[in-house]
C-alpha cells in the first residue's frame, strides 16, 4: 500500500470512528444503561439461558420461530443473543461493539464513493450523508440493531464494486453472500438485495 493511501486510510479510520464514538458519548448511549428500544430483549435472553437453563441454541430457536410469525428476520435474534452469550448484560460493551460496527460501515462507505470515483470529501459525505438523519436512531439507541444489516449491506457494495472495476470473480460471489446473510438479517434489507 502506497504511503498516501495508508495516510488515507488512518485519516477515514480516525474520523469514522472519532464520529460514531463521539456520537455514542455526546448523546450518552455509551454508559447509559437500558432505553427499553428493544433492549429489554437482551434481559430475557439472560434470563432463559440462566434462569430457565437453556442453551443458546434453544434460545435462537425460540426467539426465530416466534418472530418468524409476525415478521422475516431469521438472524436478527441469533445475532443479539450471541453478544449476550460473549458480553453478558453489559450494555456498554455491546454498545461499544455497536459503534465498531458503524465506524466499520462508514469505512466500507467510505471506500465505496473512492470507487465510485469522488474525491475524498464527497466519499465521506456520501458515507455520513448515509447514517445520519431518520436511520441514524438505529445505531445510536441501543435496542435496535440494524447496525448490523448496514454493514452487510456496505461490505457487499463495497466489494461488488471491486468486481465491476475489474477485480476478481470471488469479489462478486464474496458480495452475493453477503447480500444473501443482510436479506436473511432483516425483512427491510430483502429489498436492498
Amino acid at each position: 500500500m502506497k504511503t498516501g493511501k495508508k495516510i488515507e486510510f488512518i485519516l477515514i479510520c480516525i474520523i469514522s470512528f472519532g464520529i460514531v464514538f463521539g456520537v455514542l458519548c455526546g448523546v450518552g448511549t455509551m454508559f447509559s444503561g437500558w432505553h427499553f428500544v428493544d433492549d429489554h430483549e437482551y434481559a430475557e435472553y439472560a434470563y432463559l439461558m440462566k434462569f430457565q437453563h437453556m442453551s443458546p441454541l434453544q434460545v435462537m430457536h425460540q426467539w426465530v420461530e416466534a418472530d418468524m410469525g409476525i415478521r422475516f428476520r431469521p438472524l436478527y435474534h441469533p445475532i443479539r443473543i450471541l453478544l449476550v452469550c460473549i458480553f453478558g448484560l453489559n450494555l456498554t460493551a455491546i454498545s461499544a461493539v455497536r459503534g465498531m460496527v458503524i465506524a466499520l460501515t462508514l469505512i466500507f462507505l467510505y471506500y465505496c464513493g473512492r470507487l465510485m470515483g469522488a474525491n475524498p470529501f464527497y466519499s465521506i459525505m456520501f458515507a455520513l450523508t448515509s447514517i445520519v438523519g431518520y436511520q441514524g436512531a438505529a445505531w445510536w439507541k441501543l435496542g435496535p440493531q440494524e447496525s448490523f444489516g448496514t454493514i452487510l449491506m456496505a461490505a457487499g457494495f463495497y466489494l461488488m464494486l471491486k468486481w465491476l472495476a475489474g477485480g476478481k470473480k470471488s469479489y462478486a460471489v464474496i458480495s452475493l453472500i453477503l447480500f444473501g446473510i443482510m436479506a436473511n438479517y432483516k425483512g427491510s434489507y430483502v429489498v436492498v438485495r
